[in-house]
């Protein structure tokens, strides 16, 4: 006896045992009495058969998908919909000593289906900057610096597939190739130009209530 099977995992598996059933039941048919020409029909039965409960299993499944995510549960709405977060690097460039500072926005923007199918409803947030991202422009290197975490990690709406870390995020851009450069190369593209993280600080994540 299957336990805790949901509705739809329960005909899936009625639909493809009963093709299963009736492929076997041609193919017995076929083997015991086919012979010539009628054994030739046999196989292109069976064979269109065989497809046939294949797309009708696959639309089943597309089906029983649709079905749980418009039935899925609505998340509940957050108290607090729009927080700031101040951050600030303070950090030395060719023996010079300087300090970033910037301030993040995070706000809640509504309900909306996940993108993987059948998995329900989340809630959906945004997060902004009320500065530039980029610490430090050198020829066609951009040193960028914001916190790690996403707005709803902020927010205090857990991810149950995701862990974050209330710490910043430090990288280096490319801007001819438009790529991020690997960590090798950031520490030696740090060296060259005598890049040192002093401190950094980030407020933390709120304590939100839902409702």
């Amino acid at each position: 006896m299957i336990k805790n099977e949901t509705k739809e995992k329960k005909c899936q598996r009625l639909l493809i045992g009963g093709g299963i059933a009736a492929v076997a039941a041609v193919a017995a048919s076929v083997g015991i009495w086919g012979t010539g020409w009628l054994k030739t029909l046999g196989k292109a039965i069976l064979e269109v058969v065989g497809i046939v409960m294949g797309m009708i299993a696959w639309v089943v499944i597309a089906i029983a998908f649709c079905i749980a995510d418009i039935t899925a549960p609505t998340p509940l709405e957050p108290v607090i919909q729009k927080a700031e977060f101040h951050y600030e690097l303070q950090y030395e460039l060719d023996g010079v000593e300087k300090v970033y500072n910037n301030t993040m926005i995070c706000e809640y923007l509504g309900i909306e289906r996940r993108e993987e199918a059948g998995a329900g409803k989340e809630r959906l947030w945004k997060r902004e900057y009320i500065e530039s991202t980029t610490v430090e422009t050198l020829d066609t290197y951009h040193i960028i610096c914001y916190p790690q975490g996403i707005a709803k990690y902020y927010m205090g709406d857990p991810d149950r597939y995701l862990e974050y870390k209330n710490e910043l995020e430090i990288e280096v851009k490319y801007d001819d190739e438009r790529r991020n450069l690997s960590k090798e190369e950031q520490e030696e593209f740090f060296n060259e130009h005598k890049f040192k993280i002093i401190s950094w600080y980030c407020d933390p994540p709120i304590e939100n209530t839902f409702q």
